[in-house]
């Protein structure tokens, strides 16, 4: 099972300036970074939805597991910000099933979470390469974590693309 949409080609240079979305295109090249929120608290999918607006992305909130992994069908999303602690579902079973379905995510995952020093939390965070986030956040250490993880999700892809570096 490959993916369908093939190399995706970054635009050097287009990143200043703001252009509008093109209309009805699926070209997912250009335009704005995709973000998947999950959390079970509407103030928080509310906060993380303005906050990403403002700064120039798209982000689509998910309440529970199941939701979030459905949206996945028919999106793909350049970051996920998964709340650790959920009914149901928790953060990590999301994030292992969210990657057993699109395997380039797995780089792309940042827990949100307010035991961010809970050593299981960290074990699985540290060994896969998953960024935390602690709460309560504010509107910059989402935008900054979430900026960390587009720019280290592009230099993996680029890497995977020009083979081992020494």
């Amino acid at each position: 099972g490959g993916d369908p949409a093939g190399p995706v080609v970054a635009a050097a240079g287009a990143v200043s300036h703001t252009q509008p979305a093109a209309a009805g295109g699926p070209d997912r090249s250009v335009g704005r970074p995709r973000v998947l929120a999950l959390d079970d608290e509407p103030s928080i999918r509310a906060f993380l939805r303005k906050a990403l607006a403002a700064a120039g992305m798209d982000c689509f909130v998910f309440q529970d597991g199941a939701q979030a992994l459905d949206g996945l069908r028919d999106t793909t999303y350049d970051v996920m910000l998964i709340d650790h602690r959920m009914a149901g579902m928790s953060g990590t079973e999301f994030y292992e099933a969210a990657v057993d379905f699109r395997p380039e995510l797995a780089n792309k995952a940042v827990f949100m979470s307010g035991d961010v020093l809970n050593p299981d939390l960290r074990g699985f965070a540290t060994q896969r390469g998953i960024r935390l986030l602690a709460k309560p956040f504010d509107i910059e250490a989402v935008i900054r974590v979430v900026h960390e993880a587009l720019a280290a999700a592009a230099e993996d892809d680029a890497k995977a693309s020009i083979g081992p570096r020494a």
